[in-house]
């Protein structure tokens, strides 16, 4: 829901959106991001942290799908940039800060998680993931009643955050729209298009669906279920059919769950909406600049062994990224087919998948 008062501010009187202007700042908040990643990358590296971050920010700041998010009309840029926000403050925090300083980086990291999450509230598990992980430090540290206190304290701080940025879209959808939803309730139409009868692993829209004015697609629920259905209604309805329709023929779901599995290694992107990454890397260059997603992911994999002794200082932003990467599968697997795995299924296991032809 946070996405279109941003865009409205960027919008004139006659409804005209300045498109260049939501570029530029998503092109700034893609290059901020690329700092944060390099001071991030310094502070938890043991061996020649500058040559390491700066390393780290020339890999974030030339990787062709970030660069091409940021260009586009989608929160994914964004979101970046506030998870990589509320990483780095939690980072930071472990740098003996204490105090109102340490409580300030906190309730950063919580607000930047929860505007997050009012961008794309899967992010939501990323909180539940980095409140928990705090009861691990209890049992590390060897003695409860001494750090119980602290450790309480800092969980409510960053669900504190967190739900500064959230419960304005609560309270609106209380008010205005009478009905208490967190977030969003899209919920259930998204499960029915990824697991119904006819589904085939791809986004393909229902019959008379209009996603400007009924998003929902509540209209096709209430006429089916005969009542007029709320928003949380017909997201529950699609729920159950999507369910009921499951049940009816476990073996064609399973057959489709396969499918899914299977669109996600080619390096074919398969776009939802409007031209592809592929297209557009034909035109521009900065999009063929040589950061492929395969050597990243390697890295991303043997960067748990090179941390060595930082490996705790650097909990934050695994379990952060492992929760992150979790709703991904989770959501790519049991709703539809979601654009989070375009940059992975663009260049993931290329090589592969050119020797099976």
């Amino acid at each position: 829901p946070l996405y279109p008062y941003l865009l409205a501010l960027f919008t004139d009187a006659q409804g005209e959106l300045n498109a260049g202007g939501v570029r530029l700042l998503q092109a700034g908040a893609g290059a901020l991001t690329a700092a944060l990643v390099a001071d991030l990358t310094a502070r938890l590296t043991p061996i020649q942290p500058r040559i390491a971050g700066l390393a780290a920010g020339l890999l974030a700041a030339c990787y062709g799908p970030a660069i091409y998010f940021d260009s586009r009309i989608l929160v994914a840029g964004l979101q970046t940039l506030l998870l990589t926000v509320a990483v780095w403050a939690l980072t930071v925090r472990d740098a003996r800060v204490t105090g109102r300083a340490e409580q300030a980086l906190v309730l950063t990291a919580g607000l930047s998680l929860g505007l997050a999450a009012a961008l794309r509230p899967t992010t939501l598990a990323v909180v539940c993931a980095l409140v928990a992980l705090p009861l691990l430090s209890l049992v590390r540290a060897g003695s409860l009643r001494s750090c119980a206190r602290q450790v309480l304290v800092r969980s409510a701080l960053l669900v504190a955050g967190t739900l500064l940025a959230v419960l304005p879209f609560t309270v609106r959808n209380i008010t205005v729209g009478g009905e208490v939803v967190l977030l969003s309730a899209n919920g259930g139409l998204n499960f029915w298009i990824g697991n119904r009868a006819t589904a085939d692993g791809l986004f393909r829209p229902p019959a008379g669906y209009d996603a400007v004015n009924d998003p929902l697609h509540r209209a096709a629920a209430s006429r089916e279920a005969g009542r007029e259905l709320d928003a949380r209604g017909a997201s529950a309805w699609w729920r159950s059919r999507a369910l009921d329709e499951i049940r009816e023929s476990p073996g064609r779901w399973t057959g489709v769950m396969l499918r899914k599995l299977l669109l996600l290694p080619p390096p074919k992107e398969i776009p939802q909406l409007g031209s592809s990454f592929a297209w557009h890397r034909q035109g521009a260059w900065t999009l063929r600049l040589p950061v492929d997603g395969r050597y990243l992911l390697l890295l991303s994999l043997i960067a748990p062994f090179v941390l060595g002794s930082n490996l705790w200082r650097a909990r934050w932003l695994l379990t952060a990224a492992a929760a992150y990467l979790a709703t991904i599968a989770l959501f790519f697997v049991t709703g539809r087919y979601r654009a989070p795995v375009v940059p992975v299924s663009y260049t993931h296991l290329t090589l592969p998948t050119k020797v099976l032809g």
